[in-house]
């Protein structure tokens, strides 16, 4: 998707077929989301006004909550022993 035309067809399509989305705006990286969900199936369209660039992304839950966990236990020790020390000394 390359213009701002074919994101607002994306959105209204999937209004139309799933009910109005979800919708969140991150101020400081300028990003606009939409989500949507149809069974274990999460549709995301993000527009970055920043670059101006639109992003379709679909998820099969299952599948990318078994990725993630997967993730999280091949961080290196090291890594996550830095993470754990610098969230203990978070105010």
């Amino acid at each position: 998707m390359h213009t701002a035309a074919q994101f607002a067809e994306l959105k209204k399509a999937f209004d139309a077929q799933y009910g109005a989305a979800k919708s969140s705006f991150n101020t400081q990286s300028k990003q606009q989301v939409y989500r949507w969900k149809d069974g274990d199936v999460k549709i995301k369209l993000k527009k970055i006004e920043a670059t101006g660039q639109f992003k379709l992304a679909f998820y099969y839950a299952p599948l990318s909550t078994k990725l993630n966990e997967e993730r999280l236990e091949n961080i290196p020790p090291e890594i996550y022993k830095l993470s754990a020390d610098q969230e203990s000394e978070a105010p």
